[in-house]
Formats: C-alpha cells, sequence, structure tokens
C-alpha cells in the first residue's frame, strides 16, 4: 500500500518533541547536576583552605585569614550551603536542563512540521509504503462455493430498499458503487450517499453479522471512494490491511472480516 504523507499535525510534533526532549535530557541534565556538585564542593574546600596561620619562631602562630581580606565570606556561606545539599543541586539542575532540552526540541519539531506542510503543499508530500501485518487467510484459499460462503458469514442487509437492487439492465448514473458479494455476484450493496456505515450493529447502512458493530466506513470524498477502518484491524483491499484508510477503486478486492466483496463502480462518459 503506498501513500502520500501531505501533512503532519504542528501540535502533534510540538507535543511528541516535547516528550522526545524531556526524556532525551534527563539523563545529560543529571550528568551537569553531578559535575556541578563536584565543583562546587571543590570551590567550597579551596575558600575553607583561605584560612591559615603562620607558624612564628617566638611560639606563637599568626593567623591569617584571607576570605576576609578579599571580602569572599557571602561566597563561602553560599558554597556551603550548596554543597551541603548535594542531591538537591542535582536534581535542580537536571531538570532545569530537560526542562531547557524539552522546549528546544519541542520548537524544533513544531517548526520543522510547519515547514514541511508548507512544501508538501507545493510538492505533493512524501511517498510512504506501509506493509501488511496480517496476510488475510481467505486470500491464500480458494473461494467457497456461494452457498457455503453464505451461511459461513451470514449476510444481511436490512437497509437496503428494494428500488436500489441493481437489475440488469438498469442504466449507470454518472457514478454509482456497489460493494458485490466475492462469491455470489447476486448480493450487491449500494454505497448510497456520502457515508455508507458497516457492521454487525442494526443502525448501520449495510449490517453483516460477525463484524465488529462499527467495523468501517466508506466515505465518498472528492469523488473518491476511501474506506476507513474503525479501529478493527479486520480490514484489507487486494489482501493488504487498511492500517487507517484505503482508497477503492472498480474492480478492488475488499474483506472485512472473513466477509469479501469486489468493488464495483460504475461511471458514464
Amino acid at each position: 500500500m503506498r501513500y502520500s504523507l501531505r501533512r503532519v499535525s504542528p501540535f502533534s510534533a510540538l507535543f511528541y518533541g516535547l516528550l522526545i526532549g524531556f526524556i532525551a535530557w534527563v539523563i545529560p541534565g543529571a550528568m551537569l547536576g553531578w559535575l556541578a556538585g563536584q565543583i562546587i564542593g571543590r570551590l567550597s574546600a579551596w575558600l575553607n583552605a583561605l584560612q591559615f596561620e603562620i607558624a612564628l619562631p617566638l611560639g606563637q602562630n599568626l593567623p591569617v585569614d584571607l576570605i576576609s581580606l578579599l571580602q569572599l565570606g557571602d561566597r563561602q556561606a553560599q558554597l556551603t550551603g550548596l554543597a551541603a545539599r548535594e542531591s538537591s543541586l542535582i536534581l535542580a539542575v537536571a531538570l532545569a536542563v530537560a526542562a531547557g532540552g524539552m522546549l528546544l526540541t519541542g520548537l524544533i519539531a513544531l517548526f520543522s512540521a510547519l515547514i514541511y506542510n508548507l512544501f508538501a503543499g507545493i510538492m505533493g508530500g512524501v511517498q510512504v509504503t506501509l506493509e501488511p501485518l496480517d496476510a488475510p487467510a481467505i486470500a491464500k484459499t480458494t473461494l467457497a462455493p456461494a452457498a457455503a460462503a453464505k451461511q459461513a458469514y451470514n449476510l444481511t442487509d436490512q437497509k437496503t430498499l428494494p428500488s436500489t437492487q441493481f437489475a440488469p439492465g438498469t442504466p449507470a448514473t454518472a457514478q454509482s458503487a456497489w460493494l458485490v458479494s466475492a462469491t455470489n455476484s447476486s448480493e450487491r450493496w449500494r454505497l448510497a450517499g456520502e457515508v455508507t456505515r458497516i457492521g454487525s450493529a442494526a443502525e448501520n447502512d449495510i449490517v453483516v453479522t460477525g463484524l465488529g458493530s462499527r467495523h468501517a466506513e466508506i466515505r465518498l470524498e472528492d469523488g473518491r471512494y476511501i474506506i476507513y477502518d474503525l479501529g478493527t484491524r479486520q480490514t484489507w483491499v487486494n489482501a493488504n490491511q487498511v492500517a487507517t484508510a484505503h482508497i477503492l477503486k472498480n474492480g478492488f478486492r475488499l474483506q472485512l472480516g472473513s466477509a469479501e466483496f469486489i468493488v464495483q463502480i460504475l461511471t458514464t462518459a
């Protein structure tokens, strides 16, 4: 499955940038905090060493207080207090560095998303290929006979009116789309309106037992039919698993759970 990545949400980029930035800078911040603690401890010890005595021949020592002479008393008290709270100092520096790195990384991610969206709008975005995670078993086996297949997934369409049934000789509209049972071409469900809801609940437009209550939606967007998987991870198009959405074209094979259909899109000149 190939998709075109045309837009990145700036707010999502900002959120993940902040998260990644915080995680990435916690350990470097802790290391910087430890280094700051070591430096402050050594400075405090060096200042304390400035108070000493000079031995004199007469038996009395001459005290020398360079801290007072250089007016470093306030600095000594501050450094001594910080050195005594080494753990708090490391934590404070780590959080400050992590907060700064988080903000920087978040802003970079935000502006990167804005710049990408600008160029993607001009150049069409980046083409990405998604590999199917779970290959549907039915795609590798021979299809069962129509009667057995109908009994297997018990297709019902409680909301399809007789007037919408596809009959031979019915003139095609400008564009009409149908889901045709892959094993019984007489079973058809018309895609009417902008949204066709598929699932096992009775309020769906196409009711298929054995699926989730709200399994998928087929939406008509800009003249194209696109199927959206609603979190079931049981939707395949041409044996490729649909992660979120996939465009549908005439002749495509659509599988929902164990039910399989052929997409039929008719257009007139």
